[in-house]
């Protein structure tokens, strides 16, 4: 005798298309506000375009949230996450710079020591390795498999219960530190700062795609830690939309570069990879 017993198939509820759209619109505009970087940059305005960086960068800290909440995370959101961040953090950054040091496009005063011949040629090749380097990071990221960004991932845990560190400093806040120090260098006519972008967007490349850990923000075992980040990160947002308070925007900036790099110094031997193993966060 045989018993028979029936199995009610498993029906996988479809996620609603109006919870991909919410995220992946405001990677959209912030692609736009991007490109409008870069178009006052060349323009010569350059803490509009400035700004609009700024303005990016809490952009970007949107879409993620969202698509967290709407659980509607995609494989299309990565990619346009990353094709947005590589215009707003890579390409208009660099545009700034050299709008500053050269000009804008059309005429106009830039900084002396890079408007002669070899400088010129220098600053642009500065820029331009700042820009591959971004798109470097960017791209080892999208090409990881499922599996190995899971591993990448488990291997950034900080034993202290953090929520993980990213590799090398994001794009996000390389274009941000540039993007401040302009409009400060601009505001207070720090022309020594003007000077020096160039090479601190050369830096700032090689950082991205460097080896060093840098501490994510995010919920940690310290009550204190978590209402610094909730209250400065409020105090930002509302600076960068108001276009107000650079000077608290840099400080924040610093404390982050300057904790974070000691930070990876500290813990860098708990993040190299092991013996012929090679993992990427981006």
């Amino acid at each position: 005798m045989f018993s028979m017993t029936s199995q009610t198939p498993t029906v996988t509820k479809r996620t609603p298309a109006w919870r991909y759209t919410i995220p992946n619109a405001i990677t959209l505009i912030g692609l736009v506000i991007g490109l409008a970087a870069m178009v006052e940059a060349v323009k010569g305005n350059h803490l509009d375009s400035a700004w609009l960086i700024i303005l990016a960068v809490l952009t970007d800290k949107l879409d993620g949230t969202a698509a967290r909440l709407l659980k509607a995370t995609s494989a299309m959101g990565v990619q346009l996450d990353s094709f947005a961040d590589f215009v707003a953090f890579g390409l208009a950054p660099a545009a700034l710079v050299l709008s500053l040091v050269a000009g804008p496009i059309g005429g106009g005063a830039g900084v002396a020591l890079w408007t002669s011949g070899p400088a010129i040629w220098l600053a642009y090749a500065l820029c331009t390795t700042y820009i591959l380097c971004a798109v470097i990071r960017l791209a080892k990221f999208n090409v990881l498999t499922e599996r190995e960004k899971q591993k990448a991932e488990a291997e950034s845990v900080v034993k202290d219960g953090g929520p993980g560190a990213f590799i090398g400093i994001p794009s996000t806040f390389a274009g941000a530190i540039i993007a401040i120090a302009v409009i400060l260098a601009v505001k207070y006519r720090i022309d020594p700062l003007s000077t020096a972008m160039p090479g601190v967007a050369f830096a700032f490349g090689l950082m991205m795609v460097s080896r060093l850990p840098f501490p994510k923000v995010g919920r940690y075992p310290q009550a204190w830690l978590n209402a610094w980040q909730v209250i400065n990160g409020v105090g930002g947002y509302v600076c960068g939309v108001l276009r107000v308070l650079p000077e608290y925007i840099a400080a924040l900036l610093l404390i982050y570069l300057v904790s974070g790099f000691f930070w990876g110094l500290i813990h860098r031997a708990d993040f190299r990879p092991a013996r012929g193993e090679q993992t990427s966060e981006a």
